[in-house]
Formats: structure tokens, C-alpha cells, sequence
């Protein structure tokens, strides 16, 4: 899970360091109104693409520790980006490569 974790931080600082080349080509100031809105446009897309993207994997299904409703996904990623996107990103790699099992496939606690 922590080359997971890992992956998902990769990505995330690879979306911060475009968003700084955007910024550089665009010959946007830091910290002007435009910075804001390419940062804010950043964040809020990335949180309606993985939304979507958690109901099309079915995080529902799955036994993990990720929100599985898209609205709370989306609200997690839009409030704690640095947080939410690279869980996000972790737990979908984790889906997509069967490392995470459905809720069927657990098995229950014992009884004692």
C-alpha cells in the first residue's frame, strides 16, 4: 500500500508542477487573481473527474478505506486536495490492479 501511497503523491506533485509551468507559459504572477483561478480550476476538476471516476470503478463494491460514495470523494478532494487526490489516486491504482478485494470476497471475522 505505501508504493501506492507513494504513486499517488508522484502524480499529485507532477499536477503542482504542471500547474507551475502553466503559471510560468501563461506569464501568470504567483498569488494574482488568475493563479487563483488556474489553482481552483485544477483542484475542482480533478475532484469531478475522480467522483466520476469512483463510480465508474464501483468504490461502492470495494472493501477499503476510501470514501466510496462519489459525493463525498468529491467534497474530500475539492476541501483536502493535498490529502484526498493522492488517497484517490492510490486506492484507484489499488482497484484497477485487483490489490483491493470487494466486499463479497472478504471474509467475514470469526465468531467467538
Amino acid at each position: 500500500m505505501l508504493t501506492h501511497v507513494l504513486f499517488g503523491i508522484g502524480v499529485s506533485a507532477g499536477a503542482v508542477l504542471l500547474f507551475v509551468i502553466a503559471q510560468l507559459l501563461l506569464g501568470v504572477p504567483a498569488g494574482s487573481a488568475d493563479a487563483m483561478l488556474v489553482g481552483f480550476v485544477l483542484v475542482i476538476g480533478s475532484a469531478i473527474w475522480a467522483s466520476k471516476e469512483s463510480r465508474r470503478l464501483q468504490f461502492a463494491t470495494y472493501s477499503m478505506s476510501f470514501p466510496r460514495r462519489p459525493s463525498v470523494a468529491f467534497v474530500l478532494i475539492a476541501l483536502m486536495w493535498f490529502i484526498g487526490f493522492p488517497w484517490f489516486l492510490a486506492t484507484r491504482r489499488g482497484v484497477m490492479r485487483g490489490a483491493i478485494r470487494k466486499q463479497s470476497d472478504v471474509s467475514p471475522p470469526p465468531v467467538a
